[in-house]
This record gives structure tokens, sequence and C-alpha cells, in this order.
């Protein structure tokens, strides 16, 4: 499974998130480098010799009940390197400046949508 990129760098609602990480971040090179695309994913695994390569996109969305769900879920995978890019004594105005951002993506029940994006490979190993 590859992530083609980040959740929130295709989703124009989501654009803000990036802005305040720039605002925030030190500068970092892994913050930097963009994730694979899915087109590389499949040419990874036939140059290393894999061979009846199967190749799905999908997408899951997401639900988060309010801001601070959000923000656990940030911090229990990947985000979690760029959150760690944002000096501790900013964290809490980054995560002010965020929860300000996320009350307009709120939906009348209060929830908060999101989209994740995978490529999923199954190939055989060479015999």
């Amino acid at each position: 499974m590859d992530s083609p990129d980040w959740y929130f760098d295709y989703n124009a609602h989501w654009s803000w998130h990036r802005v305040l990480l720039e605002q925030f971040a030190e500068p970092r090179a892994e913050y930097d480098v963009p994730p694979s695309r899915p087109r590389e994913l499949p040419d990874l695994l036939l140059a290393n010799g894999l061979s009846n390569l199967v190749v799905a996109e999908k997408t899951q969305e997401l639900t988060f009940q309010d801001a601070e769900e959000w923000w656990r879920w940030s911090w229990s995978h990947g985000t979690r390197l760029l959150l760690n890019a944002i000096p501790e004594s900013d964290r809490v105005d980054f995560r002010d400046a965020a929860f300000a951002e996320l009350g307009k993506l709120q939906s009348r029940e209060g929830t908060i949508a999101a989209t994740m994006r995978a490529t999923f490979a199954r190939a055989d190993m060479p015999q």
C-alpha cells in the first residue's frame, strides 16, 4: 500500500492545512519531499522483478466527530511527522489556528469530513 499524497493536498477545502504547516513548521527535508505518486508504485515493483501486478486505487471517507478527534487522529499516523516539525512551543498556536479552520468545515451535525487515498498493489515474487 502507498498513500499517493497527504490527504489535505488534493482537497481544496483542506488547503489551509499546508499553509499552516508552512507557517509553523521548521524546514525539514522529510516535509519538503512529496510522497510517491501512484504511478510510481507499479514501476518500482516491476523494476524489482515482481510480476502479475494488480493495482487498485481506493479512497476512504473520514468523518471526525469534532476538532479534538481530528487532532488525536492526526497524531496517530504519518501526519505526526509533519506535526513534529512544529516546535513544541508553537504547537498550541498551530492547533488553535487549525481548529479555527476546522470550524469552517463542520457540517450541520458538527462533524468534519476528509478523504484519504491509497494505492494497493499485489504482485508475485520471482521463483
